[in-house]
This record gives C-alpha cells, structure tokens and sequence, in this order.
C-alpha cells in the first residue's frame, strides 16, 4: 500500500526544520493548501493545544518546533506496568531530575488524571508517548488517502515500516485505552480491516435494515437515563435526539464492526448512552447532576470488557 507519509512530505516542502519559529499565517497556509485539518496539522508538527490557543488568539506570536517532544521516557519500567502511583511518580521525578508537568507529558498523563492521582491517590495509566505518536502519525496518513478499507495485512506492513508492533496500533489506535480490545477484535476477526474514511455517518441501507433492533435499543437506554436523572419527561425527546446523533457520527463504528452484530449494538448502545446523557445535559437539564455518577457510563453495555481474562474468541462461537 503506497502511503504518503505527510510529515516528511509537509515539512520538505515548506522547509520547516527543527527550532524554526511558525506562526498562524504559516499554519493557516499550510491548512489551505494541503487541504488537512488544523488538528491534523498539529499533530504533525507537535504543537500542543495550549499552544494553538495562545497562536489563534494572538496572545502568542509563534511557536519553537520541537520535533524531538515525543523521545519518550528513559525509564520504561512505569510504561510496561501501564500505570503509576503518586509516590511512584513522585520517585520517579526526582530519579529523572524533571519538573511535575514535564513528567507528567513524559508519561502521557493528562492534567486532570494527575490531579487525581495527587489528590485523591488515584492509580492512572501512562502510555509509551513516542509509540503513540507514531500511531498518530499512522492515522493522519491514513485519513487523506482515499475512502476505503485498509486490510489488516496493509496494517500490518504499515506498522512494520514504521517499527511497532500490530499490538501497538490496536493499542493507540484510540486515545481511549477501553478501545484497545475492540481493535484486537477488529483485527483478529474483521475480513475487511479497518475503515479509514472520512465518513461518519451510519450508511442509510444499515438504519433501514436495523430500525426496529436500533429504536429498542435506544428506548431500553432511555429507560436507564431517565432512572439517573430522576425524570421520565424527556424520554421520547431523548431517543429521538440521540438516533439522529448516533446516525450522524458512528458510521465508521458500523463499517469496522458489521462483521459481529452482537459487538457493534453492544458499542452503539454504549455510545447512545454517553450521547443521550450530554444532550440531556445540554438541552433539557433543570436540575445539577454529578458528574463522577455517570464516570463508567460506557462500560454498562460493555460487561465482557471488565473481565481481565476475556477472551474475545469467545463472542464467536
């Protein structure tokens, strides 16, 4: 499979080296000519998203390239265990001789987990940031190829070119890490690989074929909601809403997982359930809701995932 690898081909092309100062003209140009998302872009060019913010609105004139942001962390022993502690982290820093927030992006950690693992002695999962920013890179090149399935043989030789595993891929395919045995499954299991596509949307012949399995579906999730927010009256309004969000948006879930029905409803009713829950909170909220209530609302459909020796082969017999 022939792939453009765009960072080579866009840092080539508009001589943008390590160290060299971009601003906003330079990224929106990039944009406009090679036709890429911003968000793609900067995954290319490795500029974090508080720094975009400063960059469009002015409070930051430019940025340094830092093409070296993602090396990686010395010590691997926290990346192969796949998470780490407080006490842990805070061993571990001063072994490095590093500040909190640049551990904290050494290890892929976000703002938020760190302040739970502080604060309230939460054990967070790290991620191998140079692996997953490879994967990245991967999905990037991916998305501006053409619409069609890229077979798990292609992958593989991808992932081969690029020096990770498969395993990898399945693993940072999502920034999700709940995601990483529904890749092995697509991989182990999927005849056609997965969709790289553009399109979100759920293919019509797919609503037409599965409108009543889909309504129940919805309804039975509907119930569940309503209970949590102590309310029936939004019911219908909900179902209605979420069928409309679920087809505009989960189009590529249908397409990867259409060779198993029975993981695909599992998955959209898992997603109806977080959608119908934001759309309630946006549109039809009156009174406050936790929001640590609702922090596993996607594992309820999910139940076979929470079992550390699930053996995806088992949902094929």
């Amino acid at each position: 499979m022939l792939l453009i690898n765009r960072f080579k081909y866009i840092t080539n092309k508009y001589h943008l080296k390590n160290g060299m100062h971009v601003d906003m003209n330079l990224i929106n140009k990039i944009v406009i000519i090679e036709k890429i998302d911003i968000e793609d872009l900067q995954v290319l060019l490795q500029i974090n998203n508080t720094i975009m913010k400063k960059l469009k609105t002015g409070k930051q004139r430019y940025t340094k390239l830092n093409f070296n942001h993602y090396k990686g962390i010395k010590a691997k022993k926290f990346v192969n265990k796949g998470n780490i502690t407080y006490e842990e982290f805070v061993t571990l820093k001063i072994l490095l001789d590093v500040k909190d927030y640049t551990l904290i992006r050494m290890l892929g950690i976000s703002v938020y987990s760190y302040k739970k693992m502080k604060f309230e002695g939460r054990i967070v999962k790290v991620k191998d940031i140079k692996i997953k920013h490879i994967v990245d890179l991967i999905k990037v090149d991916l998305k501006y190829q053409f619409e069609k399935y890229c077979t798990i043989e292609e992958v593989k030789e991808i992932c081969q070119n690029r020096k990770i595993t498969i395993d990898d891929f399945a693993k940072y395919y999502s920034d999700n890490p709940k995601h990483y045995k529904f890749n092995s499954i697509l991989i182990n299991n999927s005849e056609k690989g997965f969709w790289i596509g553009s399109d979100t949307k759920i293919p019509r012949d797919f609503t037409d074929a599965n409108q009543l399995e889909l309504n129940s579906g919805l309804k039975k999730v509907a119930n569940k909601v309503s209970s949590m927010i102590g309310s029936q009256s939004f019911k219908e309004d909900l179902v209605n809403d979420t069928y409309c969000e679920l087809v505009e948006k989960c189009g590529v879930i249908v397409r990867n997982f259409s060779f198993n029905s029975k993981i695909l409803f599992n998955i959209l009713m898992a997603k109806a359930k977080y959608m119908m829950i934001n759309i309630y909170r946006k549109k039809y909220k009156q009174h406050d809701i936790s929001y640590d209530s609702f922090e596993d609302i996607n594992l309820d459909c999910l139940d076979f995932l929470k079992d550390e020796h699930y053996n995806p082969q088992l949902l094929f017999l």
